[in-house]
């Protein structure tokens, strides 16, 4: 993130990672369509590239906003911040993960 978003507006920054997002969403519609497979490409290594680009995307995303609420709390609690907000992050995805399979069962 400092490398490379850190000179980026952050509006520039939700912008490229939501095409992104939407790039990576349309990566699901390739393998139920298997057209994967059509470009040579076999579903278990389709799958692990899908799911490791959609959560590196996802983490990017986020970047952006952990960045401004350090920048907004105390000087010395800036990782516990982080923590305590990657931990509602984490919590949220799963409780979503869970409410989604409650729906569909």
């Amino acid at each position: 993130y400092n490398r490379y978003f850190s000179l980026w507006s952050y509006q520039r920054i939700y912008t490229v990672t939501q095409l992104m997002v939407a790039i990576a969403s349309f990566l699901d519609v390739i393998l139920v369509n298997r057209w994967n497979l059509y470009l040579g490409i076999p579903d278990q290594f389709f799958v692990l590239g899908d799911e490791i680009i959609g959560t590196v995307v996802s983490r990017l995303n986020t970047m952006p906003l952990f960045v401004l609420a350090a920048s907004i709390c105390p000087p010395g609690i800036e990782a516990t911040l982080f923590a305590f907000n990657m931990g509602i992050s984490n919590f949220g995805n799963t409780l979503g993960s869970y409410m989604g399979l409650g729906l569909l069962d």
